[in-house]
């Protein structure tokens, strides 16, 4: 999770980023799926935090496949200016992909450190929580 973070924060093209995001993202939910066999909680919080990251990146990835030629960050400046409803869907995707409340990636995070604590693996939750910060980082625009 936290690498996937990491990786992220050099990278210009937007394809790129939201690549490294998702690996950081599976990571939540390999979480979940470790403890699937020790936990209750597991199943309902890798669902619901697949099916919340799934729209989320669905929706940034619309975006990118509405506007072809933008390749780097900087080709989405003025992008409110042009396509207001594509720069809204830009905003409110991050944040999802972020965590950010109230959005169902941030519901899903503490259900899924739940289910790590219920199945024995409350370690992975110490070294997930340290990774938090980098997809803030990486989701700038």
């Amino acid at each position: 999770m936290t690498l996937g973070g990491l990786a992220a924060f050099s990278q210009t093209s937007v394809k790129r980023l939201l690549a490294y995001s998702a690996i950081s993202q599976v990571g939540y939910l390999l979480v979940a799926l470790a403890v699937a066999g020790r936990s209750d909680l597991a199943l309902k919080s890798l669902l619901f935090h697949l099916a919340a990251y799934a729209a989320t990146n669905l929706g940034a990835f619309a975006v990118v496949a509405a506007l072809p030629r933008a390749r780097r960050l900087d080709d989405y400046r003025g992008l409110a200016r042009h396509r207001p409803g594509l720069a809204a869907v830009l905003v409110v995707c991050p944040l999802g992909l972020v965590g950010t409340p109230p959005t169902g990636v941030f519901l899903g995070k503490p259900e899924i450190f739940g289910a790590a604590i219920d199945g024995g693996a409350a370690w992975v939750d110490t070294s997930s929580v340290g990774g938090q910060p980098c997809p803030i980082l990486i989701h700038p625009w």
